[in-house]
């Protein structure tokens, strides 16, 4: 059983406490990009004081959208939504 120290190194292997981790990226798919919307137009409705979206919510959600999930026309042109 190795060593590990209050700051989760082990001693013994010669890991530095203190180094950065790798940044690791996650795959940003149409559902996590509507996931992210959802919450920009929840936020926007509740900095609001309502209860329920109104048409500027829906355009806060729908301009985060196309920021974290950019699609070109072209791609918007050739698929097919079932």
């Amino acid at each position: 059983m190795a060593l590990v120290t209050s700051a989760g190194a082990t001693p013994a292997l010669g890991l530095n406490p203190n180094r950065r981790l790798p940044v690791r990226y996650i795959r940003m798919t149409p559902w996590l990009a509507n996931c992210v919307a959802r919450d920009a137009g929840n936020r926007s409705m509740r900095f609001a004081g309502r209860t329920a979206w109104n048409e500027e919510d829906a355009e806060v959600a729908r301009l985060e959208y196309d920021r974290v999930y950019p699609v070109t026309q072209e791609i918007r042109d050739n698929t097919r939504v079932r």
